[in-house]
C-alpha cells in the first residue's frame, strides 16, 4: 500500500504530509529536518514546484525523499528536507 496525507501543518519548517509505503519504495524512512534548507517563495529565484497534492503515482515523491530533497514537498513551504 501506498499513500500521502492531504492536509499537513503549514508552520515554519512544518513536515510534510505523513506517507506511507513498502520498503520496496521507501527502504528506510528519513527524518524531517525543519530548521533547513531555508525555501525560497513561489517567483523567488531557485523556486522548486512541490509535488501535486493528487499523484496517483508516487514514485517520482519517494524517489525525492530517499534523496534527501528539499522544498518540494507543499506550497507555501518555508524550510525543511529530508
Amino acid at each position: 500500500m501506498e499513500m500521502r496525507a492531504h492536509t499537513q501543518a503549514v508552520w515554519y519548517g512544518a513536515p510534510p504530509k505523513m506517507f506511507c509505503a513498502p520498503k520496496a519504495a521507501m527502504p528506510k524512512s528519513p527524518k524531517w529536518n525543519w530548521a533547513g534548507p531555508w525555501c525560497p517563495a513561489k517567483g523567488g529565484w531557485h523556486y522548486k514546484v512541490p509535488f501535486p497534492n493528487d499523484m496517483k503515482d508516487l514514485s517520482p515523491y519517494f524517489d525525492y525523499v530517499n534523496k534527501g530533497g528539499s522544498c518540494r514537498d507543499y506550497d507555501p513551504i518555508k524550510a525543511g528536507g529530508w
